[in-house]
């Protein structure tokens, strides 16, 4: 038993005297060398570890450390070779040690020398380019950084040329540049004594950038221009909306100016401008020129109204106000600013015309521009107008406006909220018209309007308002019996009225006749043959209380001695209108003038003065018109046209008519609607044109209620009336108007009727 032991113990024992002289002939270096010269730095993938190749070995185990644990193998190199081995899986900023082991076989040898290092990612460029005034160079963040050192080729070496402090600080602007000349950069990063590897990155040449001088709102778009510059045959245009950071290309130009219409009212742009020439592209302004785009007035009107100019346009989109223009001859004057989308302009002249635009505005400011433009010749309204109750119906006047060519009468009634057009009256030297329509006991607000061609002036917006009551409408006409004069039934509240008569020009009234209320009328049977007989009622209202009604003149016939109507169509016309005239007036006649409403304006004096010597106006058509071919409608028009012309002008009712040509045509009664005079001697002055020939003419057959056809419109007419006139007075006739000779002839006179003579 003794023995067996000590035989395990004696084994034991050499087993152990081996190994410890392995241990030791390992630890003594006989296995195989350690790698020196161990290197780590950083590179372009991660950290390159490099060290000096170990003669004998197979390959290399490499082993790092860092904060994030102990140490480690992270690479085994199966060559022995290749002493090299870049780490990828290292973070950029991360402190680490490495170190290397060699082996052969199963031999390794003792760890390296510690390698110890910071790594910092290589900070590639992303880009270097023109900027302005500059070579702009942008390059990736290397983590961990405390810097960046920036390099520059200067001949054949790179000088540093800028130490940029900060991790996040990755741009740098070099003004040390030439135009037309190129540059090659590079960057590495660097912490405490550590750096990055490096990039190397050539420049484009540089271009100097464009400048930008402005971008404004022009006319419905976004202006915007910049400077030219030498280096560039052409400009690519950038444009970004605010809020956003995107900058989207519009296009290339070789022009120095773009109008952007892709536009929205109220959306804020900023712009920006490149120099391109060939590859080759300058900086740009990367804050830009920046507008906010208000639309601009697309409708504009300006109107006449309460003796001012009423402006009114559509909302501009991005305007928060706007600022309002006027001009007359000069240039543009700012007027106003107003927060509504309208303006009232008081501060105008009487018949001066005034041009007007606006401009929106926002907030803050910035204007757009105008694009439409509304004029307004400013015609106020007239003063004095008045309003009062007569016969007929209610009287408006007003004070005339030297620069009118005619007026508009307003009316509205009492319970209604907006004006109707009453009349359009285009005679300038008219200055009163009566409301025929309005009805008895009803009350009535009228306004007027001057007018100057087709613009129409302003009104007063209060008018003046009359209760109609009328004073009793006097008439005078004569009859085979004498002269009749009636009256309408009297409105106003009557304790009775007296008839007067004054003759010619006389203003000696001499009482007539007392009357009750319930009469209304009274024949002359004495009247002043061949001179005006003048007619008026007083009305008895109260104790000492009296009012006049209107004159109502009529012309004394006498019955029994023989009358011709002398009758003139086509006219008027001044030259001849007014020889006659003059020949009727000196030898006490009076004739019946057939007008043509489209020539009224025109020959206006000749109007005027035919009704003031009692001459009678009668109506043939407004463009003389020939009914035969004529629709019933278009009669019509001719008819009233002509009939309200005459009454604006005169204050008298029309009764007459006369078919141009003498065709009556069809349905004369619906379309015509007024008694149709046609002739029973017709001079034929129109063919002729040969006074003596007209002379003879009547002279040869003129007969007592003859109505004798002539034209107002030839010289041989006017000198052949200068001649029959007092001819026809010579041999005792009397001269009358159509109605006249029918009314003391005794023939009644029906609407549509055809007459050719009184007998």
């Amino acid at each position: 038993m003794k023995t067996k032991t000590k035989r395990i113990l004696i084994v034991l024992a050499t087993v152990a005297v081996l190994a410890a002289l392995i241990a030791a002939l390992i630890n003594a270096g006989i296995g195989i060398a350690t790698p020196e010269n161990v290197i780590a730095k950083s590179g372009k993938n991660g950290v390159d570890i490099s060290w000096s190749a170990v003669d004998g070995a197979d390959g290399y185990i490499v082993y790092r450390k860092s904060l994030r644990g102990g140490l480690e193998r992270i690479a085994k190199v199966d060559s022995g070779k290749k002493a090299f081995y870049s780490d990828a899986q290292t973070k950029s900023g991360e402190k680490c040690e490495y170190t290397v082991k060699a082996y052969s076989g199963i031999r390794k040898s003792r760890n390296s020398a510690v390698a110890e290092i910071t790594y910092l990612s290589e900070p590639y460029f992303k880009y270097v380019m023109s900027g302005n005034g500059c070579i702009e160079i942008a390059w990736a963040r290397s983590h961990g950084a405390q810097g960046y050192r920036v390099y520059k080729k200067v001949g054949k070496n790179f000088m540093q040329i800028a130490d940029v402090k900060g991790e996040f600080v990755c741009a740098y602007n070099d003004t040390a540049v030439k135009r037309g000349k190129s540059y090659e950069y590079s960057v590495v990063s660097y912490k405490n004594n550590y750096r990055s590897s490096q990039e190397y990155k050539k420049s484009n040449a540089y271009m100097e950038c464009p400048k930008l001088l402005k971008a404004e709102n022009r006319f419905g778009s976004v202006t915007v221009s910049w400077e030219k510059t030498s280096d560039a045959s052409e400009y690519t245009l950038y444009r970004k909306i605010m809020g956003t950071n995107r900058w989207v290309k519009i296009g290339d130009f070789t022009d120095t100016r773009y109008s952007d219409k892709d536009v929205e009212g109220g959306v804020g742009y900023f712009y920006t401008v490149r120099g391109k020439n060939g590859a080759n592209y300058s900086g740009f302004d990367r804050m830009g020129a920046s507008t906010v785009f208000v639309e601009s007035a697309k409708e504009m009107t300006a109107a006449n109204y309460n003796n001012g100019v009423f402006l009114d346009w559509n909302d501009c989109a991005g305007a928060a106000k706007y600022d309002i223009y006027r001009k007359t001859d000069g240039d543009w004057q700012f007027i106003a600013e107003s927060e509504k989308s309208e303006y009232f302009d008081e501060n105008v002249q009487d018949d001066t015309v005034y041009t007007y635009t606006v401009k929106g505005k926002t907030e803050k400011g910035i204007r757009g521009d105008y694009k439409q433009t509304a004029e307004c010749r400013v015609l106020t309204a007239p003063v004095s107008v008045v309003a009062e109750s007569t016969g007929d119906g209610i009287k408006v006047s007003w004070t005339k406006k030297n620069y009118a060519t005619g007026y508009v009468v307003y009316r509205k009634g009492v319970n209604e909220q907006k004006w109707s057009v009453l009349r359009e009256i285009d005679n300038a030297k008219t200055n009163s018209f009566i409301d025929y329509n309005a009805e008895k006991g009803a009350e009535y607000t009228y306004t007027v309007s001057a007018r100057r061609g087709d613009t129409v002036g302003s009104s007063s917006i209060t008018g003046v308002t009359l209760k109609h009551l009328p004073v009793s409408k006097l008439y005078a006409s004569p009859t085979p019996d004498g002269i009749k004069i009636t009256w309408t039934e009297l409105a106003l509240e009557c304790k009775g009225f007296t008839l007067y008569k004054s003759v010619g020009d006389s203003n000696e009234w001499v009482e007539i006749e007392n009357f009750k209320t319930n009469q209304f009328s009274y024949i002359d049977t004495k009247p002043s043959y061949g001179e005006a007989n003048n007619y008026k009622l007083t009305l008895k209202l109260g104790h000492r209380q009296s009012v006049d009604t209107q004159i109502a003149t009529a012309y004394g016939i006498d019955p029994k001695k023989p009358m011709v109507a002398l009758t003139y169509d086509d006219g008027p016309y001044t030259k001849m209108t007014m020889r006659i005239l003059d020949t009727l007036e000196k030898f006490g006649g009076r004739a019946t003038f057939f007008v043509v409403g489209e020539r009224l304006d025109s020959y206006s004096s000749c109007i005027e003065r035919e009704s003031k010597l009692g001459c009678e106006i009668a109506n043939h058509t407004y463009n003389h018109v020939m009914f035969n071919t004529a629709d019933g409608a278009t009669i019509k028009s001719q008819i009233t046209k002509t009939n309200d012309k005459v009454r604006d002008m005169t204050g008298k009712k029309v009764l007459l008519a006369r078919a141009p040509g003498g065709f009556t045509g069809e349905n004369p009664k619906e379309n015509v609607g007024m008694p149709l005079i046609q002739w029973s001697l017709d001079t034929m002055d129109w063919s002729s044109r040969n006074a003596a020939a007209v002379e003879k003419k009547i002279k040869d057959n003129v007969k007592d209620g003859d109505i004798i056809l002539m034209h107002d419109l030839y010289d041989s007419t006017a000198e052949a009336s200068e001649n029959i006139i007092p001819w026809l007075v010579s041999e005792g006739y009397q001269l009358v108007t159509v109605s006249e000779l029918m009314a003391v002839k005794g023939v009644e006179m029906k609407p549509g009727d055809v007459y050719y003579k009184a007998n």
